[in-house]
């Protein structure tokens, strides 16, 4: 377990938000239904100011839902998106890889709606717990 763990994804492009672990598809429906509707927001946000730092989504308010992700935040700077990614917990089996096709695919989503080029991205993740599940954990 490593506690305020911090780590960077490299972006893949994704069209798709799809994870199997043991051969079974990852329901994804709680991120999705909480997620999709507020990347309208952040696009809005940062067409309507490049330097906004109000593009945020989030996704555990510590009331209504307690997922492991608490929010994604999107900033440009000099042609550049910055993704920074909050987790209260990741599992580095089957959190990590999952959360990294959900972020590649948020920021995907993103990414294509904005009236300006992006040349690079920069996805930075913050776990306040990082652990290791034991895969027969989940069997």
């Amino acid at each position: 377990m490593k506690i305020n763990y911090i780590y960077k994804i490299k972006y893949e492009p994704r069209t798709d938000y799809e994870f199997k672990a043991h051969n079974k598809l990852v329901n994804t429906t709680t991120y999705e239904a909480i997620i999709d509707k507020q990347i309208p927001l952040v696009i809005e946000s940062l067409n309507k100011n490049k330097g906004s730092r109000q593009g945020v989504i989030v996704v555990n308010n510590g009331i209504s839902h307690n997922s492991c992700l608490i929010n994604l935040q999107y900033q440009v700077y000099s042609s550049t998106l910055y993704v920074s990614a909050n987790f209260r917990s990741q599992s580095q089996v089957y959190g990590r890889p999952s959360d990294t096709i959900l972020i590649c695919h948020v920021t995907n989503q993103i990414i294509d709606k904005l009236k300006y080029e992006i040349k690079d991205v920069d996805i930075n993740v913050c776990v306040a717990n990082y652990h290791h599940c034991d895969p027969e954990d989940f069997v």
